[in-house]
């Protein structure tokens, strides 16, 4: 009576919605981890082929040092300058190709499978695309959804604990045996406790407590996944303008700058100095470019995650 079986089926259901949004939590915690650790490793791929780059323009400035050399239009000290450059370079690729092994084991162990011994698919270098439009939505969050789950299940106690207020009503029926009329009878009893000392307010009340807790969490959640989510769509913002900034213009023109220096020493009009300049502000340019798009994919995937989206990656 009272309605307690309709208020028992109401809070298994609210609970099962906070289990199953506790694995939702989980679920994308999880892909969110996985989305930034395969970037990572597209990324350290593509350093350690940037290193591999560097260590052949080191290669190729060192020769044409050497011909100027041997031409006797150079100074030794200069050739000992680009003997050292070939050197650094061999040292950033071991370690780069350090990192992308450790990269790739950080992946396979989020994924549970071993990765094939091929490279990863090669980065585009251009960024990530546009988020869509409703990737800043507060209430989509897991955690703004987890504590509204909570708050379910809450309110969902406050109505079992109000039906438990109502007393339930005992039937009892049997058979007695009458020793005067020497047969047995049919007995039929109704019974009703009156709830005078004991209308189960204390727990009505508490119940109301944690409900009204459970409201208040809920709307601190939806304030600070309101925060995280502008401060995320920002950083990938940021990073996204700049990386394709770097891939449109800076890195094409120290490229040019590189090589109409290289090919300007070749002829006399610059130093070999000037020459490391612009190799070292082409490389610094690349590096800058991959660490943005390093960035962008990793803030991409942070704010899907705070979003709660489940989408597959465009």
């Amino acid at each position: 009576m009272g309605g307690k079986r309709q208020a028992r089926v109401a809070l298994a259901q609210a609970g099962l919605g906070v289990a199953t949004g506790a694995a939702q939590l989980r679920r994308q915690a999880l892909r969110a981890d996985v989305i930034a650790a395969y970037f990572d490793a597209l990324i350290a791929q593509e350093r350690a082929s940037l290193a591999g780059d560097a260590a052949a323009l080191a290669e190729r400035s060192a020769d044409v040092v050497a011909r100027r050399v041997a031409a006797g239009k150079a100074s030794p000290v200069d050739a000992a300058r680009a003997r050292l450059v070939p050197a650094d370079a061999r040292i950033d690729s071991a370690r780069a190709d350090t990192a992308l092994t450790i990269a790739r084991q950080r992946l396979e162990a989020l994924i549970g499978t071993p990765l094939a011994a091929r490279p990863l698919a090669s980065a585009d270098t251009a960024p990530p695309p546009a988020l869509p439009a409703n990737a800043d939505n507060a209430d989509n969050a897991p955690a703004v959804r987890r504590a509204s789950s909570e708050l379910a299940l809450q309110q969902a106690r406050v109505g079992a604990e109000r039906a438990a207020r109502v007393p339930d009503l005992t039937l009892t029926l049997g058979s007695q045996r009458d020793d005067q009329l020497a047969r047995r009878q049919a007995v039929v009893g109704l019974a009703l406790p009156l709830p005078l000392f004991d209308r189960n307010a204390g727990n009505v009340v508490a119940a109301r407590e944690r409900a009204a807790q459970a409201q208040a969490q809920l709307d601190a959640a939806r304030l600070e996944a309101g925060t995280a989510l502008s401060a995320a769509r920002l950083q990938y913002a940021q990073a996204r303008d700049e990386a394709a900034l770097l891939a449109q213009t800076v890195v094409p023109d120290a490229r040019s700058v590189y090589e109409s220096t290289l090919k300007g020493f070749e002829y006399g009009k610059f130093a070999f100095l000037d020459v490391l300049d612009a190799q070292r502000t082409l490389l610094q340019a690349r590096t800058r470019h991959l660490q943005a798009l390093q960035d962008a994919w990793r803030a991409r995937a942070e704010l899907e995650q705070l979003a709660g989206h489940d989408q597959e990656q465009p």
